[in-house]
């Protein structure tokens, strides 16, 4: 490996995402090279200073008074958030559509949905197949 190839790869060898074989190569030539050497002594100890600094601004930081009050108001909207105006529409004009209303509101679990949407997609194939052939004997005639 040479000094561009190193210095290509010294942030990420820094902060331990080169795969092993990378890393074996640039600690190869770290042992040889003094200048990439330096280099990465200072991008090091920059690296120490920054998460230094950060978990120093961090540590002193602290949310406003108002700040827990708003964070419950948007965690209680996330738990009941408002009906998509379809759905809502279908309520006032129909208020029991059964199933699809039921679906709509998302009342169905993961597995039923993907029962339902599978055994939908069969029917349209197998209503498609159905009229295809004769559709074509149409056609033909």
């Amino acid at each position: 490996m040479n000094c561009q190839e190193v210095h290509q790869l010294i942030i990420a060898y820094i902060d331990g995402e080169v795969a092993s074989s990378e890393r074996t190569l640039i600690q190869a030539h770290l042992a040889r090279c003094e200048p990439c050497r330096r280099e990465l002594a200072a991008l090091s100890a920059i690296q120490s200073r920054i998460s230094w600094s950060l978990k120093d601004k961090a540590a002193q930081a602290s949310p406003s008074p108002q700040a827990w009050s708003r964070l419950q108001v948007r965690l209680a909207e996330q738990e009941h958030p408002a009906a998509p105006w379809p759905l809502t529409w279908l309520k006032r004009i129909a208020p029991d559509v059964g199933p699809i209303s039921h679906l709509l509101q998302g009342g169905m679990t993961m597995k039923k949905g993907l029962a339902f949407a599978t055994l939908m997609a069969l029917m349209i194939a197998l209503g498609t197949a159905a009229f295809v052939p004769s559709v074509r004997a149409q056609v033909s005639e």
